[in-house]
This record gives C-alpha cells, structure tokens and sequence, in this order.
C-alpha cells in the first residue's frame, strides 16, 4: 500500500477543518480506489500566525510532526507549495507541486531549487511551463496533467435553471470610487466597455490607459475587473439559484437581491456539487480575472461531467482542450451570458446534445487515471497499481482556536483599521471625514492587510 501525504490550504468549510472542496475530494477518492493510504494536513492554521514566529508554529507543528515522520510518506503532493521545510526534512521521497492559483499565489518558492531532486511540477495549462522552468524546473520533472473530475451524471429531478457554486468576491469600495472619480466623466465606463467587448485582460495597461497615474493595485484590479456579480444579477429572472459562502453578507443595496437567490444549504464536497449540477438544467461557471481569459477554473470538468449544461466565462485553453469534441457556450461580457442561457433554456435539443458531448468528453479525457498514471510513471511509486489493498484516507485533525498562539501585530491592526474604515463609510461619519482622512484609513488598513498576506505566504 502507497503512502500519500497530501497538503493544501483551505478556509473551513462546513464547520471543520478537514472538510474538502469538490476537487480535493474528487482526488481523495480516487487514491483510495486505487488502494492507497492518504493522510490529509489542511495549512490553515499557518494562514493565522506568522511563520518566523517560532512559538506559535511550534505548538501546532507539534501536533503533525510526529504523525507525519511516523506515517513515513511514500509520495507528498502539495497544492501552491504549501509545505514547510521541516516536513521535507523528516520524509525522503518525491514531491508533487500542484498549481491550485497562479505561480504568483506559490509559497516558499526557495525550496524549490534547494530540494530541486525531489519535486515534480503539476501543471494543467502548458503556457505556463516557461515560468515553472523559471522557478527551476527541469523539463523533464514537469507534468502536463489535464484537469480531471469524478462527478457523475445522474437522473435528477431539476429544481432551477441555473446554479453557480461559489464565493461572493469582494466588490469595489469608496476608496476605489474615489480615485476612478479623480478621473474625466465617464473615463471608467469606457474602459469597461473596451474590456467587454475584446480579448484584453491586461488590467493595468486597461486601468493606465482611460486613468493615467491611478494608483489602483494588482488585488484592486481583479476587484475591478471581477465581472461574477454582473453576470448573475443579468440571470435574476431565469430562476437562478446560489450556492456557496458570502452571498448572504452582501450589504451593498445594489447587490442586495443576490442574496435573495442563495441557498445557504451548505456546498463544498463531491457529493453536493454532484446533486447540484445533476439538479440544474444550466451551471454557470465565472472565472476570476486571474484567469485572463486563458486558465480555467476546477469546477469546468464538474459541470462538464453531470447532467447539467456547462456556460462559461472564455477560456482560450478550454476551447484548445475541447476543440473537436464540444464546442462550449462561452461569453465575454455579462450580456453575452444571459444571451446563451436564454438560448439553451429554450432550445431544450441544443442542451441535451452539448450536455452529452459533453459527457462524452470527459469520459475520454477527463478523468483522474491517465494523470496518476503519468505520476506514477515519473516518480516510480506506485499509484494505480494497489488495487489488491482496500485504501484509506485519515486528517491530521487539530482544533484551530486552540493553536492560534499570540495575535500578530499585523493582524492586530489590520483589524482595528478595517473596522475604522468601515465605520467611515456610515453615511453619516462619511459625510463628517474628510476624503483625505478616509484615505488614510485605508492606507493603513490595506498596509497591514499587505504585511499579513506577507507573513501568511511565508
């Protein structure tokens, strides 16, 4: 029996800790299937002190050391490399970096080159592998994977026309307002139409060429350029229904009515996505600006694999994957959106043949196998081959609360100046402060946001 190790960095869902996201869930169970004994570590808790803080690491280090040296790993995969060098120090075996984000989003990139003969590079998206040779590996330790899923197509009972699983992305603020303001009329607007209506995703030349000199940052522009509350507020009136985190906290009264169409039924495992998608007759998938109109998100294969039809944000690497096979309905603006789901909604043949071609497709090429197979192959451990062992998968439980240790400085006051900046925003203290004293706030608030992402990632 193959010994697994397996790290990622994930919010509590449903309560715990150890609960997966579908994907993750999708790969655990096909490691068990294959007869192997998988132990999960969730690297959350680091996400809430400071690496350099010997102290508060130590105490929850304490609690996965010794599980993880006497466990005794045959393989470790890790998603954004999030390991810690003390777990590369107690095992000797091969180590596979999945991308779960951006290069940008990897942690700890140094151990990379210092333990270079040990990692492989997963990569679903072969326009990155120049930058992964970049950050140090060889050409032949990167694997070209493809996504991949473990959803099934099931005869359900549909209960809306349209469902999306996900986040409630945070949205534009007064300070954002503010500097577009600074700005001739309507400079923002022609901006977005220019966005809508191309294939441009460089944001920052977008934002210098209608606002020269702004001072909009890399996070401000996927909050700018996020189009998620756009496209689902165009679908209100075709029975849309939300799943996921953070729709019930919209406060902005323009975005109020969203909340009205979420089911705050919990969603995260692969057997919720499967009910979902299998219950709709259309899941819409809405890429994060990261994407840049190249990448795609996880849940594409999901959807593509049930009994629901798939709409997606354009994706020049998803119409490369599928070409010949199915020809996704992709739009580029909100109002492309509303356009096809109307257009599927109606044309009850159309849906059916592209959720078959659809099925069809991720039979051949969307599943966990061949990409294991590939793993196998180059790490020389045994993946796919333990089906005479009955696999299993455990977690290295811990209670969060308990191992928080000391509150960081930087947590501290990223704290008090959000709610300081919060409260400037009540119509009655905004009209009391003035802008330049609203900006300060935010300067310091997102100083110390910056400071704790920083000491987050290691």
């Amino acid at each position: 029996m193959t010994k697994i190790l397996v790290l990622r960095l994930q919010v509590p869902i449903g309560g715990s800790i150890n609960n997966m996201a579908c994907f993750y869930d999708s790969l655990n169970e096909e490691l068990i299937k294959n007869g192997n004994e998988v132990l999960w570590l969730n690297t959350y808790q680091e996400a809430l002190i400071r690496y350099d803080d010997t102290k508060s690491f130590n105490s929850w280090a304490e609690h996965w050391r010794d599980k993880i040296k006497n466990f005794n790993p045959d393989i470790i995969f890790t998603f954004n490399n999030r390991i810690f060098e003390e777990i590369i120090n107690i095992t000797n075996c091969p180590i596979v970096l999945f991308e779960a984000d951006l290069a940008e989003m990897f942690v700890r990139t140094e151990l990379i080159k210092k333990y270079k003969e040990r990692y492989y590079m997963a990569t679903f998206f072969p326009k990155f592998i120049p930058l992964y040779k970049e950050m140090g590996f060889d050409d032949d330790r990167i694997l070209r994977l493809h996504p991949a899923t473990s959803i099934k197509r099931e005869n359900k009972e549909k209960v809306c026309n349209i469902a999306f699983i996900g986040s409630a992305f945070s949205q534009m603020d007064k300070e954002i307002k503010e500097i577009i303001e600074e700005y001739p009329n309507q400079a923002f607007y022609k901006m977005m139409v220019e966005y809508w209506n191309s294939e441009n995703y460089d944001y920052k030349a977008l934002c210098e060429k209608y606002m020269p000199g702004n001072k909009i940052k890399t996070f401000d522009h996927f909050r700018i350029f996020d189009s998620r509350c756009y496209i689902l507020q165009s679908l209100l009136d075709l029975n849309l229904k939300l799943y996921g985190v953070g729709w019930d906290k919209i406060i902005s009264p323009q975005l109020l009515h969203l909340s009205s169409a979420f089911d705050s039924t919990p969603v995260y495992s692969l057997k919720h996505n499967q009910d979902v998608y299998n219950s709709s007759k259309i899941n819409i998938s809405i890429s994060h600006p990261q994407c840049r109109g190249y990448s795609f998100p996880w849940r594409i294969y999901d959807i593509m694999a049930s009994d629901g039809a798939l709409v997606s944000t354009y994706s020049s690497s998803l119409v490369d994957y599928t070409k010949g096979h199915v020809d996704i309905p992709m739009y580029k603006s909100p109002f492309d959106a509303r356009e096809l789901c109307k257009k599927l909604l109606k044309e009850e043949n159309l849906r059916q043949d592209l959720i078959e071609a659809s099925n069809k497709f991720i039979e051949k090429y969307g599943r966990w196998t061949d990409n294991l197979e590939q793993i196998q192959n180059a790490s020389k451990i045994k993946i796919i081959d333990n089906k005479d062992c009955i696999g299993s998968s455990t977690h290295i439980d811990y209670d969060v609360i308990k191992f928080i240790g000391r509150t960081n400085r930087a947590m501290c006051k990223s704290v008090i100046y959000g709610l300081l900046y919060s409260y400037s925003n009540l119509p009655i203290i905004y009209n009391l402060l003035k802008t330049t004293g609203r900006r300060k706030i935010y300067k310091s608030m997102m100083k110390y946001n910056n400071e704790l992402k920083e000491e987050c990632n290691g």
